[in-house]
């Protein structure tokens, strides 16, 4: 290489403006053009050095398995994110041992099967299982969630954890082998020294102990009266505040992650990454739905800045 030509090239960016009248239509040419086997063929003719690409869709789509707890928060920034580019996205909302349970069933992870593209969990429990980890790029911790006690308005006969497990007390809680907040109960009923005394309670028929696989049931076991108290995540409880009372439990770690990855096996990393991206900077909807905003935490800063740094907007550089 002659000296002059030396050193980091000069790089290419291309982007959508956010005043375009017909951002799904740019998007769609911006995609055409980093698509690896469309656009960046002719940059390559022309003797640029080009970052790899989507292979190039004309319609395409994305499966996003999210836990249910994202829901109030990710439904928004989706619906926004298709508006925009014109790709479709198939939002799969669930408890997170569910979701895990279907990823496990499709064959060698394959997106075309129904494999995920992206998996944003309840809390990083359900992505740190080893398997998997291994199915996953490394993941930004973007907000997190305490767990409390949630009690119908002005009840007093739940006020801490141990009252769960008193005779006659109705309690609901999650299920651990389907969702999140089932393992997350568990384990502080076992650092509270109660999990024998509730396992004892659920095998006792003249007990009511509802277990249940989503997080989003839990809450509305409380405002229709069909249990005393449940162990529930805070922005849960957000919607139906003039109902219930919030108890704060008063243990180490009761709080819940939520990270967000994509797929090894995703074919569409780079678009996956421009979702990634919206939903990682989204601060301000995460801090409204009750969250405490993670994303820019030392893990999260790194990702989201490997996102942000988006191939799929990049035409190239020169040689």
């Amino acid at each position: 290489m002659a000296e002059g030509l030396a050193g980091d090239p000069n790089l290419l960016e291309l982007a959508t403006l956010k005043s375009s009248t017909q951002r799904a239509a740019a998007s769609h040419f911006a995609r055409y053009l980093t698509a690896r086997d469309k656009g960046l063929t002719a940059f390559q003719e022309f003797g640029m050095q080009t970052m790899d690409g989507d292979p190039w869709e004309e319609r395409p789509e994305m499966t996003f398995f999210c836990g249910a707890i994202n829901r109030r928060v990710v439904d928004d920034i989706v619906t926004e994110f298709t508006e925009d580019t014109g790709v479709s996205v198939n939002t799969i909302y669930d408890g997170c041992g569910i979701l895990t349970g279907r990823m496990k069933g499709i064959e060698s992870q394959r997106v075309d099967l129904g494999f995920p593209d992206l998996y944003m969990a309840c809390d990083r429990y359900y992505l740190d299982i080893e398997e998997v980890r291994d199915w996953f790029q490394e993941a930004a911790n973007i907000s997190e969630s305490d767990l409390v006690l949630v009690v119908p308005r002005g009840s007093e006969r739940v006020r801490t954890l141990s009252d769960l497990v008193r005779p006659g007390v109705r309690v609901s809680i999650g299920q651990p082998e389907q969702c999140t907040i089932g393992v997350l109960s568990w384990q502080l009923l076992e650092r509270a020294g109660l999990a024998d005394a509730m396992r004892t309670k659920l095998a006792d028929k003249r007990e009511v102990v509802a277990e249940k696989s989503s997080s989003a049931h839990l809450v509305p076991d409380v405002t229709t009266g069909h249990v005393d108290a449940t162990i529930a995540y805070i922005t849960d409880t957000l919607e139906s505040r003039d109902l219930v009372d919030v108890l704060p439990i008063d243990l180490p770690d009761s709080v819940a992650v939520q990270p967000l990855s994509i797929a090894r096996s995703s074919r569409r990393k780079y678009l996956a990454r421009r979702l990634f991206k919206r939903i990682a900077t989204s601060d301000e909807a995460f801090e409204s739905a009750g969250f405490r905003y993670r994303g820019l935490d030392a893990d999260a800063t790194q990702t989201a800045s490997d996102a942000a740094h988006d191939p799929s907007a990049t035409t190239g550089s020169g040689p």
